[in-house]
């Protein structure tokens, strides 16, 4: 081997040694600085790893069997705990790094997170206690381009230790993260353009009584979407009785599918939220209430709806809530030993304009209805109110198609002890109030009406009284013009411990009574 080719392979030698130490040296340097930033995340966020890999060529490291645990910023309390298989962290920025002690990465995935949230009552954080070392450092900067989390779990416990919220298969991205420790105290610390979040068999507890179940759902900044739920009271109705000494409805409400799309979201990380939601579709819902009448009447004060969406704490605008394809049926008990008295709306499709507190002064919100009632009676409802009106005015108009007087009897046999005979072939009615009282203006169209009173035992009819109170009802509208019969009552009302409900049913019943057994005419 002649001088000049030992001294090539000497230079080649040197210099490949030379690069493979400045690679490890910088590999080792750079691998510091990951974990000096890892480390250096505010106190309260707490984060570990059985072992990181860097690829320096690449710019990527991974980092496996993480764990990580999130405390109050007192370091009081556990508010979150996760444990991931694997963290694969992709297209570090090196000058970032270096020179801005700033994290900035391509790609961040997060593989098989199961995480904990547990629900503990937070302190308020005094200015003095917070930890002087961490007041001192220089706020921590991080950049993602995007983040995912696929193939996750969440659970969430409350003050009593039980599950409350939980979701499987979760999938989660989000795009263009910001993170800065100085904004920690915020509501949510950082900010992104836009995330998606599916996941299936989502379970959340609304409330001490209610439970929402859904089969699968997808979020993301422009649309919402549940398929195959449920919302219900978690007891069933006999083990509902052992928890409450008062009146509450039982239900379950079952739905094919909830959709909203282009909503907007604003004020996450501040106390003003406001959300905008042009429509929402809500298919094939089937909602059971019931209600056992011999508890105790709740006496509280119930707000009519316009009263209740004028005080939301936040900013709401739904401009169309869509309803197709559902039905609805209410039953109440209100004897020992009987069976509740049932009523039932099919083939419901409803549409619902400018729901919320978030609309000019004059724009009203408008309920339109179309319905089935009971086995085949067609029924049409055009109900508005005016969030802003202090006064809670309301107008409300229904229209009933022909309508066989025994198909009332399920509910009214039960309830009142009375059977119905003959058919109302029309009925029409406006009812126009506030919160106190109201007025209604009725008329209906009916052949061979008669009331039974029945033997609350027995149920046979007690034949002298009804022939008695059936003196005062007028057999049919044939008489009148147009074969109406009218009534016009002026002053109605409301018990204010009621529902809104019970209002439009006071004003029916009454509106109907006086067709029936006043003059009829208009």
């Amino acid at each position: 081997m002649n001088k000049f080719i030992r001294k090539t392979l000497s230079i080649i030698t040197v210099s490949l040694v030379v690069v493979i130490a400045l690679y490890v040296s910088l590999s080792i340097y750079i691998t510091h600085k990951i974990e000096d930033g890892l480390r250096n995340l505010p106190l309260h966020i707490q984060l570990d790893y059985k072992q990181i890999e860097i690829d320096l060529l690449s710019a990527s490291a991974e980092l496996d069997s993480v764990s990580l645990q999130l405390n109050s910023p007192d370091l009081s309390t556990k508010l979150l705990s996760a444990t991931l298989k694997t963290i694969k962290i992709e297209g570090v920025s090196y000058r970032d790094l270096i020179y801005n002690r700033k994290l900035s990465i391509t790609d961040l995935k997060m593989n098989s997170p199961k995480v904990v949230q547990y629900n503990s009552k937070l302190k308020k954080i005094k200015s003095d206690s917070l930890n002087k070392s961490d007041e001192s450092k220089k706020p921590v900067k991080i950049y993602l381009e995007q983040l995912s989390l696929t193939n996750g779990s969440f659970k969430k416990y409350d003050s009593l230790h039980n599950i409350n919220t939980s979701a499987k298969s979760l999938n989660i991205f989000f795009n263009k993260i910001n993170y800065n420790a100085k904004d920690n105290k915020k509501s949510i610390p950082f900010n992104f353009k836009s995330f998606r979040i599916e996941g299936e068999s989502l379970m959340a507890q609304t409330s001490e009584f209610e439970i929402l179940n859904v089969e699968n759902f997808k979020i993301t900044d422009k649309i919402f979407q549940m398929n195959n739920g449920t919302f219900q009271t978690k007891y069933s109705r006999k083990e509902l009785n052992n928890h409450i000494s008062k009146e509450r409805d039982h239900f379950l409400i079952a739905f094919s599918a909830i959709n909203a799309k282009k909503y907007v979201l604003k004020g996450l990380d501040s106390n003003a939220i406001s959300l905008k939601i042009p429509e929402i579709r809500l298919e094939k819902m089937d909602a059971t209430i019931y209600r056992n009448k011999l508890k105790a009447d709740d006496l509280t004060h119930k707000k009519l709806y316009s009263e209740q969406l004028r005080y939301i704490k936040h900013q709401l605008a739904i401009d169309s809530i869509l309803i197709s394809d559902s039905k609805i049926t209410y039953a109440e008990k209100v004897k020992v030993g009987a069976q509740p008295g049932e009523i039932y709306f099919k083939n419901l499709n409803a549409t619902i304009a400018n729901l919320g507190n978030n609309y000019p002064k004059e724009k009203a919100v408008e309920i339109k209805v179309n319905t089935t009632f009971m086995k085949s009676t067609q029924l049409k409802v055009d109900w508005s109110f005016n969030v802003n009106d202090k006064n809670d005015r309301f107008l409300f108009k229904a229209g009933f198609g022909a309508l066989p007087a025994e198909d009332l009897n399920p509910f009214v046999t039960p309830n009142l002890s009375i059977g119905l005979e003959g058919v109302l072939e029309e009925t029409y009615f406006t009812i126009g109030g506030d919160k106190r009282r109201s007025a209604i203006d009725f008329k209906t169209r009916y052949e061979n009406f008669k009331v039974d009173l029945l033997d609350r035992e027995t149920k046979k009819e007690k034949k002298f009284l009804s022939n008695i109170l059936n003196l005062f009802i007028a057999k049919d509208s044939k008489e009148n013009k147009n074969n109406f019969r009218w009534s016009d009552v002026k002053d109605v009302e409301r018990d204010p411990t009621k529902s809104v409900f019970n209002f439009i049913w006071l004003n029916a019943r009454k509106g109907l009574l006086g067709a029936m057994a006043g003059n009829g005419k208009k």
